[in-house]
């Protein structure tokens, strides 16, 4: 329900802004230019996480992330490597098969993918849930602290060059 609320305000900034500048052109760079032209429907698709106008575009992802979380915290319960392992394993199949939801209504990809961005997710839940685990944590170990930081060295650098 925020979301919509959030979506609304924009749509009333927008064509404000649009109005203010005498142009189209501002309505349709944010993408906003479809709920102007049938509120109906937009309103609808935004309920159901599809239409997603500019600077709105990371709300469905935490939707979805966040409706998520009571399974990843049952999953964690259970033992702390379920849930990482189940979240590399749909971060590799969305990476080699290009799996993605659409957007409304030019049928785009949308900008953050639930889907990869969930292993992020997973992985902070589990650092977070593992300090107060009756399990043993896999992030205490000492390999698993040299990996991570070989691993931002080399990005780094790689960055840097």
């Amino acid at each position: 329900m925020w979301r919509t609320f959030s979506f609304v305000i924009l749509a009333a900034e927008v064509s404000y802004a649009a109005l203010e500048v005498q142009g189209q052109t501002f309505s349709v760079d944010r993408k906003i230019d479809r709920f102007l032209d049938d509120p109906s429907i937009a309103i609808i698709k935004t309920l159901f996480l599809q239409y997603q106008p500019e600077y709105l575009d990371i709300l469905p992802l935490y939707v979805v992330l966040l409706g998520l979380f009571p399974l990843i915290l049952l999953l964690l319960e259970r033992h702390l490597l379920i849930p990482l392992g189940l979240s590399v394993a749909i971060y590799l199949l969305t990476q080699r098969f290009g799996w993605h939801p659409h957007s409304y209504p030019d049928n785009e990809a949308w900008y953050f993918n639930p889907l990869a961005w969930q292993c992020l997710f997973v992985i902070g839940a589990t650092a977070g849930y593992s300090a107060n685990s009756r399990h043993a944590s896999p992030l205490k170990t000492l390999w698993l602290w040299k990996l991570a930081v070989g691993i931002a060295i080399v990005v780094g650098i790689i960055n840097i060059s």
